[in-house]
């Protein structure tokens, strides 16, 4: 596994490990810096126990890159996913929050308005993910993370498929929570978008009651209980609970999919609709109610005495009226059942009638509204954008016409939002991978057009037509023009062997060279014609590189010329005043051993025991016959320095050369 060594090189040649930030039941995490795009980001570098799994690799890398192609604000987006070495990483954006499982261990269980805010982001972030066909399989609060700002983000798209495939336990630790599983999940059967919502009402459970929807000593028992036990309605932990919410959370955890929210946006709408007119709270539990019958009275009974009554004038004049008044109410009553309620009963009967569908596809809402509303038949929208039509148009029915139905009963009608509009946001700076993704991802087309540029670096964005905000049809054509960075212009390194030091001079400027070092030039010793250049005749450079030159020594006349040496003057020579305190060494760099185009971007960086940086010793663009490639350095007598060299811009060689005087 990778050990963090601030010393080591880099993750991939691009990824700067900073820390350790987690780990978990697959892979360690660490924040690390990104030198290319230079911004910071999270890699999880798998175990071994999954690193040496050749399927469970395949499989990790496909669905990771399936869920690199998911683009919203709720998902935690996937940039790449390779390896180093025995290194295996996925490389995600850096999101700065913590998970909601602390959030719920800092808080305990949360006020209903919050659980819903939180459950509708993470809803937005499903609802994207299964309409591109990926689907989470291990939500769960830790997988969720909140940012300060109150924005959610869903993690580990992909990632738990792969798991999931490879086996259920590793080692004793569940691959995924099992106390998030869905009934399915748990006896191992396929899964789809349904899975993902149970998980989410078991995390929803959990965010209300601050309590586990199923808890046991082992996770098969958990897995049993989900396979097999109701769980225990919210609101019986806290009467407080709304109904809205008791039965979303109820419906979410049915043990039949089929009984759950038919989509991660049917559940959105639904949260919408809890948000926008909140339930009444549940104050107390409903006792069975005590019939009247079974109450003892209470009232102490009085005994009737029996007398006898003499009917009088009186009394027969009040027995008339009663029963005059008798008759008058009997009839009257009969008159109001007979007259009033039995027809209005019979005319509402026959006003429940079965209603006739029509064809409506084609139509315009409006008007079907109008027909439907007239036979309260309710109709359920399903919108959806439509290339082809104009919005407002139905587009399908769920009723087939000719078929009837009651009045008061739902028919669903699929409506043209019209053709879908996107906008994309300024891409400035922007590395123009990550811009040809964004752009796809929105379903737009993108056209490539690359230019240098003295201001954006190579491979940003220089700017897009048409210009970032104009709203756009989907398939609708974007063109960004890359940079190339600074236009380099290339030139033939001249030869400059046996040319005077001003003839020499003369010639480097004119190719728009710098003369860096003329070593031994005005010693005395020493003639104004050059022995020895670097970088080497004919070798393609850019314009501005530094030029090295060695001045030929003189021939003592006391030698015989027979003996002396015409190639006397190497580079080792150190007679200056300049050179006193360091040898001028030839050095073969040899790439033996790395893979290299036939022809390549070279750059060699230098830096002596004595400074604190390197500069740039040699740039140009070479081929692969030309290696090893020979060059002068300079190197302290009393110290050492070191070599570093790049292939098309990629880091791949190091090295030190010490002083042949020892340190």
């Amino acid at each position: 596994m990778y050990q963090v060594d601030m010393d080591n090189n880099l993750l991939g040649n691009r990824y700067e490990i900073i820390k350790e930030i987690g780990a978990g039941g697959m892979a360690k995490v660490y924040k690390a810096r990104c030198t290319l795009l230079n911004r910071y980001v999270a890699i999880k570098i798998l175990k071994e126990e999954f690193a040496n799994d050749p399927d469970f690799l395949k499989r990790f890398t496909y669905e990771a890159q399936a869920a690199a192609g998911l683009s919203h604000q709720n998902i935690v987006s996937i940039y790449d996913v390779g390896s180093d070495g025995d290194d295996n990483y996925i490389v995600m954006e850096f999101v700065d929050g913590i998970t909601l499982k602390k959030y719920l261990q800092e808080k305990g269980a949360l006020s209903e308005n919050e659980v819903l805010e939180i459950s509708l982001q993470v809803c937005k972030a499903l609802n994207h993910a299964h309409k591109n066909g990926v689907i989470h399989r291990d939500i769960k609060p830790h997988n969720i993370i909140i940012q300060e700002d109150g924005v959610i983000k869903v993690a580990d798209f992909g990632i738990a498929r792969a798991s999931t495939s490879a086996t259920v336990t590793l080692a004793g630790n569940t691959v995924g929570s099992v106390h998030y599983f869905s009934p399915e999940q748990a006896r191992g059967l396929s899964t789809d978008a349904k899975s993902d919502l149970y998980s989410l009402g078991a995390t929803i459970y959990e965010l209300v009651t601050g309590k586990l929807v199923f808890d046991a000593d082992t996770p098969i028992a958990v897995a049993l209980k989900h396979v097999q036990e109701e769980p225990v309605e919210p609101v019986k932990h806290d009467p407080l609970i709304s109904y809205n919410m008791n039965t979303m959370i109820m419906r979410l955890l049915s043990k039949d999919a089929n009984d759950r929210y038919e989509s991660a946006q049917e559940m959105q709408k639904q949260i919408e609709r809890m948000l926008n007119q909140p339930g009444k709270r549940i104050q107390e539990l409903k006792n069975e109610s005590v019939s009247s019958d079974n109450i003892p009275d209470s009232r102490p009974r009085m005994k009737r005495k029996k007398r006898k009554k003499r009917l009088d004038s009186q009394d027969i004049m009040t027995t008339i009226i009663a029963v005059i008044v008798s008759i008058i109410s009997v009839t009257l009553f009969a008159y109001l059942v007979f007259a009033i309620i039995i027809p209005s009963l019979d005319t509402a009967m026959e006003e429940v009638n079965d209603v006739v569908i029509d064809n409506y596809v084609g139509d315009r809402i409006e008007n079907v509204t109008r027909i439907l509303d007239r036979h309260r038949i309710e109709i359920i929208r399903d919108e959806v954008y439509d290339e082809n039509s104009t919005p407002g148009i139905v587009l399908a029915q769920s009723i087939n016409p000719g078929n009837t139905l009651k009045e008061g009963a739902k028919i669903t009608l699929t409506i043209s939002l019209g053709p879908e509009y996107v906008v994309f946001r300024d891409l400035t700076y922007v590395d123009y991978r990550e811009a040809v993704k964004e752009i796809e991802d929105l379903g737009l087309r993108v056209d490539i057009i690359s230019e240098f540029s003295d201001v954006i670096p190579n491979g940003q964005i220089i700017s897009t037509e048409p210009e970032p905000g104009v709203r756009l049809r989907i398939g609708t054509e974007v063109t960004i023009i890359r940079s190339l960075g600074v236009e380099i212009v290339y030139v033939l390194m001249p030869e400059l062997l046996e040319l005077t030091y001003d003839e020499a001079l003369q010639l480097i400027e004119t190719h728009n060279l710098v003369l860096d070092l003329a070593v031994n030039y005005g010693k005395e010793g020493y003639s104004d014609i050059i022995s020895y250049q670097s970088p080497s005749p004919d070798v393609r450079i850019p314009e501005g590189t530094k030029v090295t030159v060695f001045l030929k020594k003189l021939i003592v006349e006391t030698t015989p010329p027979e003996e002396t040496d015409p190639e006397e003057t190497g580079p080792s020579e150190t007679t200056t005043a300049e050179d006193e305190n360091f040898f001028f060494l030839e050095y073969d760099i040899d790439l033996e051993g790395i893979k290299i185009p036939e022809i390549f971007s070279f750059a060699v960086e230098t830096r002596t025991s004595l400074e604190d940086t390197y500069s740039i010793h040699f740039m140009g663009e070479i081929k692969a016959d030309e290696l090893p490639y020979h060059l002068i350095i300079k190197v302290p007598r009393t110290g050492h320095t070191d070599i570093r060299v790049y292939v098309d811009n990629a880091f791949v060689k190091d090295f030190k050369v010490e002083s042949p005087e020892g340190d």
